[in-house]
């Protein structure tokens, strides 16, 4: 699959319904696991994925009644490693409290941004994951929506897809050191 337009950089939102991008539902009460996880993005083959920090981070977590999560519920989004085990410092660590679905997109005053930069090369995982408190609803996929970046504003911080064809010798290097630098634990 072609990710973007046709420039050597695409330019993309990451959304629930893109091929390298799964959920599942997560019950209220359970500790995050490394498969109790709510997204998991698996680089896709032949890209890298890069998401910078300060990207606006703009999901809606909800349950099967369409309605928010518990204002309580931690987001938790990670790097993890081939195993699924999460390995990177927190791209996001929030509480759902702080969140307005209405205007985190329109409003700046609302925005939620990620903490860190995301580069996730052909193959390798990351996770979001929700602390869900125990006596709350449950998080439904299926009514629930994931938005990071944004590429139809002049403020807007896309996700960056790279073809792995298009980048320089040096390049592809220097995104194979970085890799094998988190899945040994940093990032």
């Amino acid at each position: 699959m072609r990710y973007g337009s046709t420039s050597v950089e695409k330019q993309i939102p990451l959304t629930n319904d893109l091929d390298f991008v799964d959920s599942q539902d997560v019950t209220a009460g359970e500790s995050p696991a490394k498969d109790n996880y709510a997204y998991r993005f698996k680089g896709p083959e032949g890209y890298v994925v890069f998401v910078q920090g300060g990207t606006e981070f703009a999901p809606e977590f909800r349950d099967a009644n369409g309605d928010k999560l518990d204002g309580s519920t931690r987001v938790i989004w990670q790097k993890c490693d081939k195993q699924g085990n999460p390995i990177s410092e927190f791209i996001i660590n929030e509480q759902l409290d702080r969140w307005n679905y209405e205007k985190m997109r329109t409003d700046p005053d609302y925005f939620r941004y990620t903490q860190r930069d995301l580069m996730l090369d052909e193959r390798e995982i990351a996770k979001i994951f929700l602390e869900i408190p125990s006596g709350s609803n449950d998080f439904s996929a299926s009514d629930s929506r994931l938005t990071v970046g944004d590429v139809t504003s002049d403020f807007g911080t896309p996700v960056e897809m790279i073809d792995h064809d298009d980048l320089s010798g040096q390049e592809t290097q220097a995104v194979k050191a970085a890799s094998q630098v988190s899945n040994n634990g940093g990032n």
